[in-house]
């Protein structure tokens, strides 16, 4: 995490993440809102897709905030079902 906020990806936010205290990440409240709703901005999508690929992972994509599952339970479900079956 904190490679990404040292070395954003070009034209990327910076997360609202606080320095670090005591081995804790905390978010900067009065900026919560404006990164965590309507569209992902915790974690720009081209760092997402990066570290999927390093992990070897399988990629979906829906709209929404950095709380998908709250956003599109549908999506995360269908997700879930498929690795359920290819497992």
């Amino acid at each position: 995490m904190q490679s990404l906020l040292a070395d954003p990806a070009p034209g990327a936010p910076v997360p609202p993440i606080l320095p670090p205290q005591n081995g804790f990440l905390f978010l900067d409240r009065a900026k919560f809102a404006e990164a965590f709703t309507t569209e992902d901005k915790m974690i720009p999508p081209p760092v997402q897709h990066q570290m999927a690929k390093r992990a070897g992972a399988t990629v979906a994509e829906a709209k929404g905030s950095h709380a998908i599952y709250v956003w599109q339970p549908r999506a995360v479900i269908k997700l879930i079902e498929q690795a359920a079956k290819s497992s």
